[in-house]
């Protein structure tokens, strides 16, 4: 969907989807809403289910009234007329009958794949009437969406942690400023004074993404450098490559694919299957292709759980992480201001200036938070207008989750870190107090303009991400956590789709390089 004649070679999205597919809703997570009118469902593979959707038609009905019930509530067509069922064994067929292959098959035999031709033309001329008959679908619309949607996606956890880290930023200025209001000391304890409190994330990528559990039991407070942090000491599974993402950054649906979340239980004994026999719930044993290209697998049962079998508790309290943050405190000093002092009165002169730069920072910081939270509110709100799917308020749930990791640090601490945390906490609920109420501005606008057609546009989405980007104090640090996460998804994608085959021993290509290896050396 890249090429540049898109508009022209595509008019319908069309869902390709396995008769015994029960998971389908990955598929309209991708999907603009105006694209709800032109969606047909093509079910492959359909012979063995007598040319019907099988498990995945009653999962797509259901899919779809719960598209219809939740906001956005977009009504999806599912019928005769948008539901198609193919086969490729008639094909298969043809390619081993013909020369060279010349493949002798029963008269039943041949009746079935007959048929099942006669059943293909049949179904693939009532699709390009139906095709013809609909308006062209305008697929940039659907990329530049995505495109959106994927870097919103990709910005909510940095946003949110750097949110956290202007308060604990706006705290240290807020402490040393009210010291430098009642000091009275020399000159010299003075010069010491005179810096500028930063709290720095410092971003750690991770060689291989992992899941792992936020539950208040499965993570410890840590003082690192000063500042109390949460460690997340159960790796409930690592590497985890996820399939599918919901965007959620707690209780993130596609978690429910992950190892940790899912068990196999043996319903049958280990025997040879041809790879195309093979099915998703299959205990494969590695390294176990024999002469004829078989594989040894043993039938099981999946068995899907919301509690992890690792750690024991729901996979809404899991996280799914790319990177890991270490917080670094530094002292920014201004050289040249030292030089300046030469008796008490440049010296109060000096201090007076001093508290000015702090208030100032703490000023820019905030209206940074400001600009954060109305972003995200733009952000929410634009996902929520376009997406076909329910909205999923990934930014505000987890900065419930930050405010209440705070909330835990506070109560498990005292004196200075204590009133630290709990006014950590308090301004993160100011931030998701204003994001809340930015996202109604947004919705009332919307909503008070709806005959005129107001949205908000992907061009105010991207120039929303250029000023963050552009920030005084984070917006380097914003640009830097968007592309790694850029950088990570598309490794963690590199790997996750990577084949690899094992050749017997007694292959012909096996023998030929292992002689040329031999040879070599």
């Amino acid at each position: 969907m890249s090429f540049e004649a898109i508009e022209e070679a595509s008019r319908e999205p069309i869902c390709l989807i396995p008769p015994n597919e029960a998971r389908v809703d990955v598929v309209f997570n991708h999907l603009n809403k105006s694209a709800a009118d032109n969606l047909l469902f093509l079910f492959t593979n359909s012979r063995a289910t007598t040319y019907a959707p099988g498990e995945s038609g009653p999962a797509l009905k259901s899919l779809l009234k719960d598209i219809s019930e939740k906001p956005p509530n977009v009504d999806i067509k599912y019928s005769k007329s948008t539901i198609y069922c193919f086969d490729s064994e008639a094909f298969r067929f043809v390619v081993a009958a013909a020369p060279p292959n010349r493949l002798s098959f029963s008269d039943d035999c041949k009746r079935d794949y007959e048929n099942s031709w006669r059943r293909g033309v049949g179904e693939c001329e009532r699709l390009f009437k139906h095709i013809i008959s609909l308006p062209p679908h305008k697929v940039r619309d659907t990329l530049s969406l995505n495109t959106a949607i994927q870097n919103i996606n990709l910005l909510t956890k940095p946003l949110a942690d750097i949110a956290k880290n202007i308060a604990d930023n706006q705290n240290e200025l807020q402490i040393h400023k009210s010291r430098m209001e009642v000091f009275k000391g020399d000159i010299e304890q003075l010069r010491k004074h005179l810096y500028i409190p930063t709290v720095d994330i410092e971003t750690a990528p991770l060689d291989m993404p992992k899941t792992v559990c936020g539950d208040k039991e499965c993570c410890t407070m840590r003082e690192i450098n000063g500042v109390t942090k949460t460690h997340y000491k159960s790796d409930c599974h690592s590497p985890c490559y996820l399939e599918y993402d919901d965007g959620n950054i707690m209780g993130n649906k596609g978690l429910l694919d992950c190892i940790a979340f899912n068990n196999y239980v043996d319903i049958g004994q280990p025997a040879y299957y041809d790879p195309a026999e093979l099915s998703p719930d299959m205990k494969v044993t590695e390294g176990s292709l024999n002469s004829d290209g078989k594989i040894l697998a043993v039938p099981s049962q999946r068995i899907i759980s919301e509690m992890c079998f690792v750690c024991g508790h729901c996979y809404q309290s899991h996280l799914h992480i790319n990177y890991e943050t270490s917080i670094k405190k530094t002292k920014i000093r201004d050289n040249k201001k030292y030089r300046r002092i030469n008796n008490a009165v440049e010296a109060a002169k000096v201090k007076q200036q001093h508290i000015w730069e702090l208030e100032a920072k703490i000023v820019e910081l905030a209206v940074e938070t400001e600009i954060i939270s109305k972003s995200m509110a733009r952000f929410a709100c634009f996902l929520k207008e376009n997406a076909l799917t329910p909205f999923n308020d990934a930014f505000g749930d987890y900065v419930r989750y930050l405010i209440k990791n705070e909330k835990t640090n506070a109560s498990q601490t005292t004196g200075a870190d204590k009133d630290e945390s709990g006014n950590t906490a308090e301004k993160l609920e100011l931030l998701l107090d204003a994001y809340n109420r930015q996202r109604q501005v947004f919705k009332d606008v919307m909503d008070d303009n709806v005959s005129k057609r107001v949205s908000i546009s992907i061009d105010e989405i991207d120039n929303s991400i250029g000023e963050l980007c552009h920030l005084k104090w984070n917006g380097n640090k914003i640009e830097e956590l968007l592309e790694c996460e850029r950088n990570t998804r598309v490794k963690n994608h590199e790997i996750q789709m990577e084949v690899s085959h094992e050749l017997p021993e007694g292959a012909t290509l096996f023998n030929k390089i292992k002689k040329y290896i031999i040879e070599q050396n």
